[in-house]
């Protein structure tokens, strides 16, 4: 008789260990998951921002929208609506309207199979050649890359705008960096979630930007340029996004127009 209750004795030995193990591997695997369901330090994520960011343009080929722009300095205040148009790699433009009773808006645009046109708020319209380092560009089909984001982006420096540098915003990755950018949380632009970022440069210098979170593109951009002189920009409608509006959030409210 002594043979079954050693027998017995092992199998509840057995069903004892095997309950031990997998409480052992219960309580494991819900460290894990709260290891992973905790928020990642806002450190570790600003290189991965900040590269969304600098190579947002990759992510989409034709675009329009608007945005307005509000330049400050000391006590005076510019106020402009633009409309930008892009269909790459073959044409675009960027129209912008003085809100000053001025004539300093004007239109940028191009053809690729054409030359660049400038006409100013007088209706005088000048051409030129395509800058050889964008149709390096337009020919060589990186406009769609990220391979010289350690550059400022052609488009950037062609268009005679603040439009160019937030749509084409390979300058990032040149000025900003986990020590001198930090990420201040989240928010909301037209429905579309953000991130907030704060960077402060030398002499004075500093940006806060609001980076689309599926996209990276800037859907608004300030810009303290130096103490008495900033830049700030909001896109107000953009064909990226259904139903994007985010003209509730005016820029030009307050400032007279």
């Amino acid at each position: 008789m002594s043979k079954p209750t050693k027998l017995q004795k092992s199998h509840r030995n057995v069903i004892i260990l095997g309950i031990a193990l997998l409480l052992i591997w219960a309580a494991a695997e819900a460290g894990i998951k709260y290891l992973q369901s905790k928020p990642v330090p806002a450190e570790a994520n600003l290189n991965i921002i900040l590269n969304k960011a600098s190579t947002s343009y990759k992510n989409w080929q034709d675009l329009y929208g608007q945005a307005e722009i509000v330049w400050k300095r000391s006590d005076e205040t510019q106020s402009y609506l633009v409309s930008f148009d892009f269909d790459l790699p073959d044409s675009a433009s960027v129209n912008t309207e003085d809100l000053n009773g001025g004539n300093n808006g004007g239109k940028w645009a191009f053809r690729r199979d054409g030359t660049v046109t400038l006409t100013d708020g007088n209706q005088n319209e000048s051409q030129e050649a395509i800058p050889p380092s964008l149709k390096q560009y337009l020919d060589n089909g990186q406009v769609f890359e990220a391979k010289n984001t350690d550059s400022m982006h052609p488009f950037a420096m062609a268009i005679p705008s603040p439009v160019g540098e937030i749509l084409f915003s390979s300058w990032i990755s040149q000025k900003l960096n986990p020590q001198n950018t930090s990420l201040l949380g989240e928010e909301n632009i037209s429905n579309r979630k953000v991130w907030v970022l704060e960077a402060n440069l030398e002499a004075g210098e500093s940006y806060k930007l609001w980076v689309d979170q599926e996209t990276g593109i800037l859907l608004r951009a300030y810009h303290q340029i130096s103490e008495d002189f900033s830049m700030e920009l909001l896109i107000t409608r953009i064909s990226q996004f259904e139903q994007y509006n985010a003209n509730a959030q005016s820029l030009l409210k307050g400032t007279g127009e």
